[in-house]
């Protein structure tokens, strides 16, 4: 696993025909070169595996359209042994929700719910909060 000062993440959810916003507090530790890497690595298709053989970085700007393929692979998927090297390049995040937190927006009053995980793994304390 990656050294993270930071793990935590938040995920921020709205939903405009239901007036509803939701928000998830997780903790996300980012996983690179370990078992669970591996696994997430093995279970991709050849078709996501073939991303990680760009040879240019990705985001970088072009003048034109580019599928930053290697041309040997623009028709073709890679094997497994052709893109095994670039696991090294690879990383599974795992989110594990802590807190959920629901608001159903409304212009005589919102009512927000907050639902927080149990660390020993029993039901989630659920109540309701002030918006």
């Amino acid at each position: 696993m990656l050294a993270s000062v930071d793990s935590r993440a938040c995920l921020v959810f709205h939903d405009r025909g239901r007036e509803l916003q939701q928000r998830a507090w997780a903790d996300a530790p980012v996983h690179t070169g370990d078992a669970l890497a591996r696994r997430a690595w093995n279970w991709l298709h050849a078709s996501s595996r073939r991303a990680y053989l760009a040879p240019r970085t990705p985001g970088e700007a072009t003048a034109t359209p580019d599928a930053n393929l290697p041309e040997h692979l623009a028709a073709r998927l890679p094997g497994a042994a052709e893109s095994e090297p670039e696991f090294a390049w690879f990383a599974a995040i795992v989110l594990r929700v802590r807190t959920l937190e629901w608001l159903r927006l409304d212009r005589a009053g919102h009512h927000r719910a907050r639902f927080e995980a149990d660390p020993a793994g029993g039901s989630p304390a659920i109540r309701w909060v002030h918006s």
